[in-house]
């Protein structure tokens, strides 16, 4: 909730913040302003938001988070429109957008992110579009497209732009 991440933010030395929903674990009803709570937590590297319950917008209030690399919001309402707000963590290496409502309209601001190394759209709506536009991300070594609309050919021809990116299209427990 937006209190716990509130009294979370006291923490001024976290480093890691786990807000995933899960019974008997904060997560629900998070919203922009609770999110601007997390300003205080300037080495904070790794934000997990996987499965909580995000208010349309919220990702408009993640304040600027210098040390931020990692975000995971697998499972949140989390769509295009949200994805330019990212573009505000430069140091941005793994991306976990798994099972939200992003689509090939959102890659192109992906393809932005300077220093993406990992990124997870299993269950997306992303196309074989999408994936084209992700060849911009040359720093990109692991990428994760089970259960989109993503075609093999699309895939073989990604893995000979991007040799050195793993891709995996094989189903797994998410």
């Amino acid at each position: 909730t937006d209190e716990w991440l509130a009294a979370a933010s006291k923490a001024i030395g976290l480093h890691q913040l786990y807000c995933g929903y899960s019974l008997g674990r904060p997560g629900a009803g998070i919203t922009a302003a609770g999110l601007k709570h997390l300003a205080p937590l300037t080495k904070l590297y790794l934000l997990d938001l996987d499965s909580a319950v995000l208010e349309p917008g919220a990702l408009t209030g993640l304040p600027d988070l210098p040390a931020l690399d990692q975000l995971y919001v697998r499972k949140t309402p989390v769509a295009d429109a949200d994805l330019p707000h990212l573009l505000r963590f430069p140091r941005l290496m793994h991306l976990g957008l798994h099972h939200t409502a992003v689509t090939d309209k959102g890659m192109p601001t992906v393809a932005r992110l300077p220093n993406l190394k990992q990124l997870h759209l299993d269950g997306t709506s992303v196309t074989d579009a999408g994936l084209d536009t992700l060849r911009a991300c040359k720093k990109l070594e692991y990428l994760s497209v089970s259960g989109t609309k993503v075609s093999p050919a699309a895939v073989a021809e990604f893995r000979r732009a991007l040799p050195r990116c793993e891709v995996n299209t094989a189903p797994h427990g998410d």
